[in-house]
């Protein structure tokens, strides 16, 4: 094939570089511990943005729970079977009308959207009752050392993770207040040294495993919130 001669029947775009992938959200293997504080904190009806599979309607109704079940995702995911009861929105949840819900879930979404303000803040009118979000942390401590986060990796992510502070003002932005919060997905700092082998002398590498040893960190945070 001559230089800049494309192969016959291939979209040099997005062809050459595999770009789908069969992310653990799509199908849970086991259930999230966030999940459980859905179940735990829901005030009936529940509206899941960033659904994907429907797979937090599944659990809460084999747990009991009973409400009414929106889901909104940007796409359908083939070769997945979602739960016939779902009332499933497909679309740009940025620029669709949300249902009204006495709980309105965010899990791992915000990171995704250029403007998080302005979803969370339709989500913050959606609810009846409250709003439960989660999202990743930014840990920069670990990254001036070179250590690699796992959501760095997403390429479908619009930020690098949140501080702490940058999302309480997302929040306050959004016209609501956190009632409760709680760090999760605990790592250990250790997790990128293999990175360091490939590019750092042996005796400084061990030196950093010293150093990282027992350093663990918080990859992500998980709140409830209400209307100010």
């Amino acid at each position: 094939m001559r230089k800049g001669e494309e192969c016959e029947g291939m979209d040099s775009k997005d062809k050459l570089v595999k770009a789908d992938f069969d992310f653990g959200w799509k199908k849970w293997k086991q259930v999230p511990e966030i999940v459980k504080l859905v179940l735990e904190r829901q005030k009936g009806d529940v509206l899941d943005i960033g659904c994907a599979t429907c797979q937090l309607y599944s659990f809460l109704r084999d747990s009991g729970w009973n409400g009414k079940y929106y889901g909104i995702d940007i796409v359908k995911h083939t070769g997945y079977e979602y739960p016939k009861a779902v009332d499933l929105l497909i679309g740009d949840a940025l620029t669709m009308d949300f249902p009204e819900a006495d709980t309105v879930v965010l899990h791992d979404v915000l990171e995704h959207v250029d403007d998080p303000v302005k979803l969370l803040t339709k989500a913050m009118k959606a609810a009846r009752g409250n709003v439960l979000v989660s999202v990743p942390l930014r840990n920069e401590e670990m990254w001036s050392y070179g250590v690699v986060e796992p959501h760095q990796i997403d390429r479908t992510h619009k930020h690098s993770g949140f501080s702490k502070d940058e999302f309480k003002n997302i929040v306050t932005l959004s016209g609501g207040k956190i009632a409760d919060c709680i760090d999760i997905s605990k790592a250990d700092a250790t997790i990128g040294v293999n990175l360091w082998e490939s590019r750092l002398a042996k005796k400084l590498t061990y030196l950093m495993r010293k150093m990282f040893k027992s350093k663990e960190y918080y990859c992500g945070m998980w709140c409830e919130l209400v209307r100010a």
